[in-house]
């Protein structure tokens, strides 16, 4: 047959490149361009961009782009484009730009657009930062009778009395002009009712988008003067200080920053901070790469926690104390078991530890009790000068008690992006160590979330990037006194108030249960039973902080609203209501003591507007928080996020405190801040998949140091204890100079669990983690049992067991299962032995004993399609079920072994995938992995939910190999392995990365089923 062959052949025209209508725009302000086709071009038309301008950045979708000139940039820029018509026809067109000098303002609005403030107002037993008139020769002429200034002209901050409520003012000159004007600034100062809401700038101000308020007041000024004074201190050159949260990926928005002029401080995973030009804030707010800019968080000093000590705090203790370092020693020193290290020749020489914290003033005037110390610097690594506080200093002595011959660089951070900068530097010095002393500095002129205690934060976030490139163990406080923050998802139910349908609002539930005026919905002001309390508070005051984050669709307005029981009428009525304040997505409410009656009050978040309950909650998130009081609390039951960053980090190594006043006695201390950490993504951390848990391990507060004034009672507080921490770790890093922070962490972990006791709840809990720090014997091996292997025959339904990784004979041989049958192996009744069991078309049938026999517990779970794994997915020291459903790509977990629902659903990986568990990160508990046959690489994640895995490993080969898993050297962190099928040959890794095997050698006969456990408790 003869084929006809139709050739078709599509002519594009070339024409010669023509110059497009030129633009026009002024320095530093952005312009809309439509880009423009030839008249008689035909549609449809084909846009594309050719050539990028080099002064500036170009965003948008041809033909509608916008084009943002670099800052301070003047003259000529062009953009090359081409066009494609619908008959193929191609123009080539360059467009020009022309910048212009801005004439009409002489300055950048963050250098010109702060006005001197004459009025200002705040709440009682708070402060307030603002901002005289610009000029030279600044003198003060009145001081104010009732508070005090401090600052750097013009940023004034005013603080009044504790307690003061009323007006007060002060005055000064300044030269402007060669003229010299005086200005009086009054202070209207909390409320004469006693109840004070914030001051309320208009409540229809909104955000520009992409921006936080702050910055928006930088760019487009209003009557926001405090927060606009707070955004301007970030300020130099023109460049102010942001952290930039990134759509995608951090390197994405790196570009769009550097486009604009931007100088990048440092990057994490999602989110970089930089110095930007106060211009470009609009155009990199709506960039596509950035989702969100702000400015940094301000820290300051976490200082010594007040608390009821005995006079002599530790020093009660009857063993003799020996000087380690120093004119004072610590007496953890002796308590944890250094001292036993010190004298063995274990003094952390060889270890370097960063030390981040506020303030280092005269570390001169103790320099005997700090030997360990190399460096005092900045952030940036330049000279540090003063900053008014020397509260790191006893965390230095401290590190320097348990270390004497650790080298210690202590770095200067008052704010988020330092924060980043010191971390950085840090890890270039290569420390073994970093330990990190953080405390946000709550202003009511921050317009931002505190912090999402999921571990999402950009302090989180510089962390785990830290950590997970550098290797470095980050040591953090729990944190103090923080057991008043509250935080979960927006939960919306319709609360009868009074129980008569007198009231009704639309209010959170905090506990998701009963609907009504019950315990669910408002949070009590006392400890005690919340229908019996009274509030009887003589003096002080209340400042509660409601944050939220904004879900995807609906926009919801909330308020915090303080009810007080009527006992005439029965009844519960409004008394005060943060309504109508501003910015969105947060409220602010300050309670005063002295002006509240005696009586039963509640607090409750009511969300204003219209609608059902359901209609506002689409992945919102809350956060309540008490500032400046540690007195009042929340319910217990509360407590989902007492932790902040970055203590919340997962990788973090977080530290809580516990008062030892004698060898015996070992109490958590009041302060030390819980966890869990919320799990990532929203959700209830006691109940939703993916939560974890902080802290590690607590340790001794309450110790002696040389440093006077405040601590001659004992270092308290949290930041006492996580020193220890750090000092012992770098003892541990003596003894083991190959061990990885995954391996410090452990061994920490671990000394602690086998000399604690197990305090607390049944295992690793939130309160005290894994136990109270104890070094124990440098000689003492701090590691956990061995895992070995074994195969199952399924020929003759044998198994071999044997108790080490190595060739030669099994040391438990029987019968159990059927040929049929898919082996499973695990600790199913905590007693330290892994035994075998079988699954069996959707049953299982473990044993107890690795015998021949009946199994010990039997019951029905999953298809008999499924894929049965094991593992301890809760950390409570016993092995359970799971299954993975090859068709769909979904695990099931169980908590007990027994017929139930599903503790754990979720989708993993693709379908058909292999399935693994193990703990791969050291934390006591298993979660789930996958073996891909397509690409030979292993996806391991570290929490039992649907998400991204935390290590790629490439090793094996599915088509010839089996996966196995297990801890192959004791260093209680699971490690793949291969069971090669033609050769019967195992290939064991103990670190989860690419690279050849550890271990080597045959064992069984080709194409056996193999398997792994500790099978004699050793």
């Amino acid at each position: 047959m003869r084929k006809l062959i139709v050739v078709m052949c599509i002519l594009l025209l070339l024409l010669p490149a023509t110059n497009a209508q030129d633009i026009t725009t002024v320095a530093g302000a952005s312009t809309s361009i439509t880009l423009s086709a030839p008249e008689d071009a035909a549609e449809p038309l084909t846009f594309i961009v050719d050539a990028l301008p080099i002064n500036g950045l170009l965003t948008g979708e041809a033909p509608n782009l916008v084009y943002q000139p670099k800052a301070g940039f003047v003259g000529t820029d062009t953009v090359t484009y081409t066009v494609i018509d619908g008959t193929g026809i191609v123009t080539t067109s360059t467009l020009v730009i022309q910048i212009t000098e801005d004439e009409t303002t002489s300055a950048p609005a963050a250098a010109v657009a702060i006005e001197p403030q004459t009025t200002v107002e705040l709440e009682a037993n708070s402060n307030v930062a603002f901002t005289i008139a610009l000029g030279e020769a600044f003198e003060l002429l009145v001081e104010p009778t009732h508070g005090t200034l401090s600052g750097q002209v013009p940023d004034i901050i005013y603080t009044p009395d504790e307690g003061f409520n009323g007006e007060d003012s002060f005055s000064y000159s300044v030269v402007i002009d060669g003229v010299e004007q005086t200005y009086e600034v009054t202070f209207a100062v909390g409320n004469v009712n006693g109840l004070v809401a914030a001051t309320r700038p208009p409540n229809n101000y909104t955000a520009l988008p992409g921006l936080s308020l702050a910055l928006t007041e930088l760019v487009r000024p209003s009557s926001l003067t405090a927060v606009r004074a707070e955004a301007a201190s970030f300020v130099e050159n023109n460049l102010v200080s942001v952290v930039v949260q990134a759509s995608d990926s951090a390197d994405a928005a790196t570009s769009a920053i550097t486009a604009a002029g931007g100088v990048v401080v440092s990057t994490a995973t999602g989110f970089v901070v930089a110095e930007v030009p106060v211009s470009s804030l609009m155009s990199l707010g709506t960039h596509p790469s950035i989702a969100y800019i702000r400015l940094p968080q301000r820290f300051t000093t976490m200082g010594n926690v007040e608390v009821d000590r005995p006079a002599s705090g530790l020093s009660t203790l009857s063993i003799p104390l020996e000087t380690q370092s120093g004119t004072v020693t610590s007496e953890a020193v002796t308590y944890t078991n250094a001292s036993a290290w010190h004298t063995a020749g274990y003094t952390g020489d060889g270890v370097k530890i960063g030390v981040i914290d506020y303030g280092f003033d005269d570390t001169g005037s103790y320099a005997a009790d700090l030997g360990c110390l190399v460096e005092v610097k900045n952030a940036n690594n330049t000279t540090y000068t003063t900053t008014g506080s020397d509260d790191g200093i006893p965390a230095l002595e401290t590190i320097c008690d348990m270390a004497p011959d650790a080298e210690v660089y202590a770095r200067h951070v008052a704010d988020e992006s330092q924060f980043y900068t010191a971390m950085d530097n840090l890890a270039a010095l290569n420390v073994d160590i970093i330990y990190a002393a953080l405390q946000p500095l709550a202003t009511l002129t921050s317009t931002d979330p505190l912090n999402m205690g999921d571990g999402s934060s950009p302090i989180d976030a510089k962390v785990d990037t830290i950590v997970g490139v550098n290797d470095i163990l980050v040591v953090v406080p729990s944190g103090d006194n923080h057991d008043s923050n509250y935080e979960g998802p927006l939960d919306l139910i319709m609360a009868d108030i009074n129980g008569d349908g007198s009231v009704v609002e639309m209010v959170h539930t905090f506990d998701g249960e009963i609907s009504g005026w019950g315990t669910d919905v408002f949070n009590k002001l006392l400890e005690q039973d919340p229908f019996d309390s009274e509030l009887d508070i003589t003096s002080g005051s209340l400042t509660f902080v409601l944050t939220w984050k904004e879900g995807m669709t609906t926009p919801v307005e909330l308020d915090l609203t303080l009810y007080k029981y009527n006992t005439t009428s029965s009844a519960w009525e409004e008394l005060v209501s943060s309504k109508e304040d501003a910015p969105p997505t947060r409220e602010i409410l300050t309670i005063s003591y002295n002006q509240l009656p005696i009586g039963r009050y509640r607090l409750a978040i009511v969300a204003a507007g219209s609608g059902n309950p359901e209609d506002y909650e689409d992945n919102q998130w809350i956060q309540l928080t008490e500032l400046r009081n540690n007195i009042v609390i929340f319910q217990d039951r509360y407590k989902y996020s007492s932790i902040i960053a970055p203590a919340t980090s997962q990788t973090a190594f977080t530290v809580g405190a516990f008062y030892q006043a004698d060898a015996s006695t070992r109490t958590l201390d009041t302060f030390s801040a819980h966890g869990p950490a919320n799990t990532q993504g929203g959700g209830d951390p006691f109940a939703a998949v993916g939560g974890y848990f902080q802290p590690q391990i607590v340790a001794q507060n309450g110790t002696d140091v040389s440093y006077g004034g405040a601590y001659t009672g004992g270092f308290n507080g949290t930041r006492a204890a996580a020193a220890h921490a750090a000092g012992a770790a770098a003892l541990v890093k003596e003894l083991n100079p190959s061990y990885t922070r995954i391996d410090l962490g452990n061994d920490l972990r671990t000394r602690a669990l086998l000399n604690s006791g197990d305090p607390g709840a049944a295992g690793p809990d939130t309160a005290y983690g894994y136990g109270f720090l104890y070094l124990g014997n440098p000689t003492d091996d701090a590691s956990c049992d061995v895992d070995t292997i074994g195969i199952y025959r399924d020929s003759d339904f044998s198994w071999y067991l044997r108790n080490s990784n190595t060739s030669g004979f099994a040391q438990y041989v029987f019968n159990y299962g059927l040929p049929s049958d898919q082996s499973i192996t695990g600790d199913w009744d905590g007693d330290g032995d892994d035994t075998v069991g079988i699954y069996r078309n959707g049953t299982f049938f473990l044993k107890n004993t690795n015998t021949t026999g009946v199994g010990d517990v039997t019951f029905a779970f999953g298809a008999p399609t499924d894929i049965p794994i094991a593992g301890d997915w809760n950390g409570d020291g016993i092995d359970t079920v799971g299954l993975y459903r090859p068709s769909s790509g979904s695990w099931f977990l169980i908590d007990a072994n027994e017929s139930r629902a599903p503790d754990y659903a979720f989708t993993y990986g693709l379908v058909n995938e292999t399935p693994v568990t193990g703990d791969w990160n050291g934390d006591g508990n298993d979660t789930i992995g996958i073996f891909r046959a397509s690409d030979s690489t292993w996806y391991l994640r570290n929490s039992n939910s649907a998400g991204f895995a935390e290590s790629l490993i490439v090793f094996g080969n599915p088509a010839t190999d089996n996966a196995i898993t297990g801890d192959w050297n004791g260093d209680c962190v699971d490690t793949i392995g291969l069971y090669r099928r033609a050769e019967a040959n195992w290939f064991l890794k103990n670190t989860n990365s690419t690279g050849i095997a550890d271990v080597t050698f045959t064992y069984g006969l080709p194409n056996e089923t193999p398997v792994s456990g500790d099978w004699d408790n050793n």
